[in-house]
């Protein structure tokens, strides 16, 4: 078929090119797939022109033929088919007067000219495209979330949301994290029908283990009833602990070997130390011999002179300590024998170590001293942390060395000490010792007028000074120096500083506890305190039991030489705050009666007693009054000497006068 485009402005001119003929201005019918040989010839198509030219209105007509009917089947006035409206009259009119050699034309009104530049802008494949019926792009289905589902953040995407521009973040929280909304894939439990589901609902099941998630108090509680529940349950948590140990437990032997030790010249050693030095030699292919002969003080000189990196010095000196441990089992040493020697090698070692770090410290005339002083400290710091030195006999030596040391290489056994202050802490005898020594130091220089160099003399002072008062926060306990405190305690009180900060009230609680170590170390002092207790013990039973006053007063008398201390003592017990009841005013009147009567005076420590205890805190005073009262009744104390002695001493000018008197 072909469609032309008549200059009279009619479309629609026609010829037969097979058994039937469409003409047709409905573009919808173009749409649809062409159709096989095998329909019906009228439902073929063939266009020879642009579909957009020859679609220009909506009406439909349909004549069918035959190939033996010839131009008969024109004679009909009216169409079979119409797929629009009712056709015009003047359509129809036109129709009609048609020869029958032609195709009739129709009278329709023509928008090729206006359709013709829209369509020849396109390409002659987007044309074919747009002209092939089976060429649509179908749009995949897209399920649409709600708008009120809930939204939240996984913990995977919590870190990619730092990074994320806030536009990525929305589409992220909107489209990928939607809580209980699940489209139909077919693969979801929900998806499918079952029983189950349609009576009780589809929910997710929670999976209860008996072991981990579940609550441990039935199977407990069953235990706990029982008297021996408790002793079940230490045994089963110590059996627990056994085999958690016994499975922790690496029980394979150690398939590591020291690399062997081998005789080289001299050259050959000093090769292997320099490639030692050097980190790009790989220690795999060193570590298949060690040269003989490098050990103790020359293996620490040889890694000073080479400036081997420490990890490697440390490799070197584990290597040489096994070596030399594993001659000590070859020479048949077993047992304690062995231990012995692996404690006598590490002994020497530390020593070799302290005097290499000493000849170091001691020589201070070198160029290279700042660099070899700081490799020695790293290197003896690293071997300290990796327990290749008796820590013991290495702080011993650092606080003799600290001790002797002179205004010039303090300082630097101080900057050591500060490197193992946490360290030495721990301990209470190495602190005490530190202490000790810091103290002393700071009292001597301070003792010493004229300086020979003012200086070094403020900076070993400002440095001791915060040394120490490190330490105090560090370890109070260490400062319980009862036998130098006296000495020590001016220097200490000016480190402190200000009496409102939390160091001073740390300080006054030691200087307290170290005022009564002071009076229990002082041989006077601790005799006497040990007298005092027997007194108060013998007292004590005779609250409970029936006793004999004169014999409790001869036996207090033979165990006391002082009878003020007797005196005092029973004084005291008579007011303590620790013991209850009215019986012991009445016991100690009649012991102090019974003193008086063989000749002891009562009097003078009763006085003493006042005014060394009128601000005690642990005595009742009332109980005091009342054993005054019945040796006054008994006429065993005289009020009138009690007066002339307050007179005497002017107590009633004192403030605290009244509690006093």
């Amino acid at each position: 078929m072909e469609v032309h485009d008549d200059s009279n402005g009619f479309n629609g001119v026609g010829r037969f090119t097979g058994d039937s003929t469409i003409i047709t201005h409905d573009k919808t019918l173009l749409e649809h797939p062409p159709r096989s040989d095998s329909e019906p010839a009228f439902k073929k198509l063939r266009l020879d022109h642009e579909p957009e030219q020859a679609v220009s209105s909506s009406k439909l007509y349909l004549y069918p033929s035959g190939r033996d009917s010839g131009a008969a089947g024109l004679q009909s006035s009216r169409p079979i088919v119409s797929t629009s409206s009712v056709t015009s009259s003047r359509s129809q009119q036109d129709f009609s007067n048609a020869s029958s050699t032609a195709m009739p034309l129709f009278p329709i009104r023509s928008t090729a000219g206006r359709r013709r530049s829209r369509t020849l802008s396109h390409s002659p494949a987007v044309r074919r495209s747009l002209c092939d019926p089976g060429n649509v792009q179908i749009k995949p289905f897209v399920s649409e979330f709600p708008s009120l589902a809930p939204r939240y953040q996984s913990a995977t995407d919590s870190a990619s949301l730092e990074v994320r521009n806030p536009a990525e973040t929305t589409l992220l929280l909107t489209s990928k994290h939607v809580a209980d909304f699940l489209p139909w894939k077919g693969d979801h439990g929900q998806d499918v029908l079952r029983e189950s589901t349609t009576k009780q609902g589809f929910y997710d099941k929670v999976r209860v283990s008996q072991t981990e998630s579940s609550t441990a108090r039935p199977s407990v509680w069953s235990s706990l009833k029982h008297k021996s529940g408790l002793q079940v349950l230490s045994s089963l948590v110590v059996s627990v602990l056994d085999q958690r140990q016994a499975h922790g437990t690496n029980t394979a032997s150690c398939t590591f070997k020291p690399p062997p030790r081998v005789t080289l010249t001299d050259s050959k050693r000093e090769a292997w130390l320099r490639d030692l030095a050097n980190p790009s030699i790989s220690l795999r292919r060193l570590s298949r011999t060690i040269p003989h002969g490098i050990r103790g003080r020359a293996l620490l000189d040889q890694c000073l002179s080479k400036h081997i990196p420490k990890a490697r010095a440390l490799w070197l000196a584990k290597c040489v300590g096994a070596n030399e441990i594993r001659a000590f089992k070859r020479k048949g040493a077993s047992g304690a024998f062995a231990v012995g020697g692996e404690t006598k090698w590490i002994r020497d070692w530390t020593a070799n170590v302290e005097q290499f770090l000493g000849a170091i410290i001691g020589d201070c005339s070198s160029s290279e001293w700042r660099d070899n002083m700081t490799y020695a400290l790293k290197l003896t710091t690293h071997l300290l942390a990796e327990g290749l030195l008796d820590r013991e006999h290495y702080f011993d030596w650092l606080l003799s060395a600290l001790n002797c040391s002179d205004l010039d290489t303090l300082s630097l056994y101080m900057l050591i000490v500060r490197t193992h202050l946490d360290e030495i802490g721990q301990t209470r005898r190495f602190g005490h010792r530190l202490v000790n020594v810091l103290l002393t130091q700071l009292h001597k220089r301070q003792q010493i007028k004229s300086q020979p160099s003012p200086d070094t003399y403020n900076a070993v002072r400002i440095t001791s000074s915060e040394l120490v008062k490190s330490f105090f926060d560090l370890s109070p306990a260490s400062f319980l120096l009862p036998k130098g405190w006296q000495l020590y305690e001016p220097t200490l009180r000016g480190i402190v500083g200000h009496p409102s900060t939390a160091a001073y009230e740390r300080f006054e609680e030691i200087r307290k506890r170290n005022a009564r170590l002071r009076a229990l170390s002082e041989p006077t002092k601790g005799a006497e305190l040990m007298v005092h207790r027997a007194i108060i013990k013998v007292l004590d039973t005779t609250v409970f039991s029936p006793f004999n006053t004169r014999m409790v007063a001869l036996d207090l008398q033979s165990m006391a030489n002082d009878s003020n201390i007797l005196v005092q003592a029973c004084l005291e017990w008579s007011a303590s705050v620790h013991r209850y009841g009215h019986a012991r005013v009445y016991i100690a009147a009649r012991l102090l009666r019974e003193w008086h009567g063989i000749g002891i005076n009562v009097e003078t420590p009763i006085l003493d007693f006042v005014i060394a205890r009128s601000d005690a805190c642990d005595l009742d005073f009332s109980s005091f009054y009342k054993v005054v009262v019945e040796l006054v009744r008994s006429r065993h104390f005289s009020v009138g000497r009690y007066l002339q002695w307050v007179i005497a001493n002017g107590l009633l000018s004192q403030p605290n006068a009244s509690s006093v008197v």
